[in-house]
């Protein structure tokens, strides 16, 4: 029975990926109005592993010496609260899902 549960959960993390894949591309294809965000495109949506949260995954959308990871990172920690809403609204959930980032492909640096 516990590898009937397992395979029900991982088939919704799988699914919620998905939506959750869907409905950020839109959002990063200018939606936020942030300069910064407007620059990033989104890689990758994957289940976190304690299956509570989202990973995802951006990276630059051109190769963009003038935008540092520091400022990438901010940028999305200030869009998170409207990121998890917006993914709510369009996923039809109660509650937001957590939402963690990797930020792959910019300079280091303090911006």
């Amino acid at each position: 029975m516990n590898a009937s549960r397992d395979k029900t959960n991982r088939r919704k993390l799988s699914q919620l990926c998905r939506q959750a894949e869907r409905a950020l591309t839109c959002v990063f294809e200018g939606e936020l109005g942030n300069p910064i965000l407007n620059q990033i495109t989104l890689l990758e949506v994957t289940p976190a592993e304690h299956g509570r949260a989202i990973v995802v995954t951006v990276g630059p959308i051109t190769d963009s010496e003038a935008t540092t990871r520091s400022q990438v990172e901010t940028a999305l920690q200030h869009a998170d609260g409207r990121l998890r809403s917006i993914l709510a609204q369009t996923m039809s959930r109660k509650r937001e899902p957590l939402l963690n980032y990797i930020v792959h492909g910019f300079k280091e640096g303090q911006g």
